[in-house]
């Protein structure tokens, strides 16, 4: 059996012999998944979402009906995002723009729970936990307000690396950030994978209630960060501050970062720590206690 689309189906058999006797099987639903689909602002929301004029309005529904190792091409627009976008083993996806990163974005707004992504903001944005796992030249962007109060620690980490053949490439990261909260990599938490040719700017760690906040711009324990521009990016109020507090990046116990530019980041003590990771032809210019 030869199907031409994806989508939920409904299939009944009907055989019938020589003897012009027919038995028909009690029809039963099937869901079927795509290799490609589309996600457009302004397409018709029309699954399999097969074209980009039929393409879907939510990422959610692409990603509901695209087989593991699939692709969401996106066209321009903005596309709100309450819970995270988690592609893990048996459902990866390449999440990749039409037209770059300056005419896509993905914007938090809240979720059902008073806050994005899960109650108490545990989860990111975007959790590339498999092979494959891609997102290619977009715009994520949180609702952190530029300070350390009202409305800032309702942004949590936009984006979790945790799997060698994880990337994100040609990627604008800003306005995520967290008060009050265990925040580290704000905008971007590096266990393993490529961070590559991306920007992560205003991004923020705030401290209190105990909360232990470091690394705005990018926590790295491992893999690879590479032709990255990390800009006021920040950390600040952490409490029983140690001697180093980075809020532009920290390399906790690994990685290598390289060809990077790091600049206008601050924290109350240290911009930048690097010591259990590589920190290969970078520049690091204007950044302040």
């Amino acid at each position: 059996l030869t199907l031409d689309r994806a989508g939920d189906l409904t299939i009944a058999l009907i055989v019938k012999n020589g003897q012009g006797q027919t038995a028909v099987a009690s029809p039963a639903a099937y869901s079927i998944k795509a290799s490609v689909v589309y996600l457009n602002a302004e397409g018709s929301d029309v699954q399999p979402y097969a074209t980009r004029e039929s393409g879907a309005h939510s990422l959610y529904d692409a990603l509901a009906i695209l087989k593991d190792g699939g692709e969401v091409l996106v066209a321009p627009g903005t596309y709100g995002l309450d819970d995270r976008v988690y592609l893990k083993a048996g459902q990866s996806a390449a999440i990749r723009s039409l037209e770059g990163p300056e005419t896509v974005t993905f914007q938090m707004v809240m979720g059902k729970s008073g806050a994005p992504f899960g109650t108490d903001n545990k989860f990111p944005m975007f959790q590339l936990s498999a092979s494959g796992a891609r997102l290619e030249g977009v715009t994520l962007r949180g609702i952190w307000n530029g300070t350390s109060t009202g409305d800032s620690y309702l942004s949590p980490r936009a984006v979790l690396l945790e799997h060698d053949g994880a990337v994100v490439t040609n990627c604008h990261i800003h306005y995520f950030g967290g008060h009050a909260r265990k925040v580290d990599g704000a905008g971007a938490r590096v266990e393993k994978g490529t961070l590559t040719h991306s920007t992560i700017d205003h991004c923020a760690a705030f401290g209190g209630n105990g909360a232990d906040c470091y690394g705005g711009g990018i926590t790295q324990t491992g893999g690879l960060v590479d032709h990255c521009t990390i800009l006021v990016c920040q950390m600040s109020g952490k409490p029983n501050a140690q001697p180093a507090v980075p809020g532009g990046v920290v390399a906790q116990s690994g990685g290598q970062m390289r060809n990077c530019l790091i600049t206008g980041c601050a924290s109350g003590s240290m911009p930048i720590v690097y010591a259990n990771g590589t920190l290969d032809n970078c520049t690091l210019v204007a950044n302040t206690n």
